[in-house]
């Protein structure tokens, strides 16, 4: 298989994920890419507790794996993507908090994560909540730190080797660092992709401006120059002696002057249905 078979592979796998653009919105899409980027972190962090011998956060993460995964039925199956958001705040507070408790307080690396889920929870909630994580997340940050310092054994020391310890903090920082890395180019590629839409529809508009004073440039003068032209031609035609020589010239007149106005008009009529054939919906890719 070759490479762009590959990236068309994984292209398909992913948006089949994600749920189709005409179904899903695109806060819709990013809750369920967002749901699946915390799973991966998740199992990524499995062998490391396991390996270090924090037994408690390993089943810690297990509950946390389930709940993951519940949340992203419910957004990506059901497609209720604000209620999976609001159980993956509440339940990430009491996660970080439970593991503040169990791997060692400020010496273990929960504020990583702590500032890994501020970043996910910024990413995947609208503009007006943004307040509210920040002000969560100090409070509690700030509450556990004090917490800790009057209350040391509500957060002892669980690791059972200063060198795992060191392992379970790098390997969570290298893991944090990428996934962050990982959600903002994601977020950048949807801004990027959202500019371009939007660039390109401003560009149909802007040809459908040009196409409509194309028609009100020929309704105004055109279609008023010949039907000036037929009023004033039929004024000269003699009513009272039909034989009178001037009504041929009259009536051959008109009869240009109608054959004209018929090739404005389905000039205009062409640039109507051209305009209005570009205005359908392109078909999805």
């Amino acid at each position: 298989m070759t490479k762009n078979n590959q990236q068309v592979g994984f292209n398909k796998l992913w948006n089949n994920l994600l749920g189709s653009s005409p179904d899903y919105s695109s806060q819709n899409r990013t809750v369920n890419a967002l749901s699946i980027i915390t799973l991966v972190m998740l199992i990524m962090l499995m062998p490391i507790n396991f390996l270090t011998g924090t037994n408690d956060i390993t089943y810690l993460l297990i509950g946390l794996i389930i709940l993951q995964l519940f949340l992203y039925y419910l957004s990506r199956v059901k497609k209720k993507y604000y209620t999976a958001v609001v159980i993956y705040a509440i339940a990430s507070y009491i996660a970080l908090i439970a593991n503040f408790r169990y791997n060692s307080g400020i010496a273990g690396p929960t504020f990583l994560v702590f500032f890994l889920c501020f970043h996910l929870l910024i990413a995947i909630t609208p503009r007006r909540m943004h307040l509210l994580w920040a002000v969560l997340h100090l409070l509690v940050g700030l509450t556990l730190i004090w917490t800790e310092y009057y209350y040391p054994d509500l957060a002892p020391l669980s690791y059972p080797s200063p060198f795992a310890q060191y392992i379970d903090y790098t390997t969570t920082y290298v893991i944090c660092l990428g996934f962050i890395y990982v959600i903002t180019n994601y977020l950048l590629h949807i801004y990027n992709k959202e500019k371009q839409i939007a660039a390109e529809h401003l560009q149909e508009i802007q040809k459908q401006n040009e196409k409509l004073k194309e028609i009100a440039w020929l309704q105004s003068h055109s279609v008023r120059n010949h039907v000036s032209t037929i009023m004033g031609l039929s004024q000269l035609f003699n009513e009272k002696d039909i034989a009178d020589p001037v009504n041929v010239e009259v009536v051959k007149g008109i009869m240009a002057t109608s054959q004209e106005l018929d090739g404005v008009v389905k000039k205009i009529n062409d640039i109507a249905v051209k305009a209005n054939f570009e205005q359908l919906p392109k078909n999805p890719q």
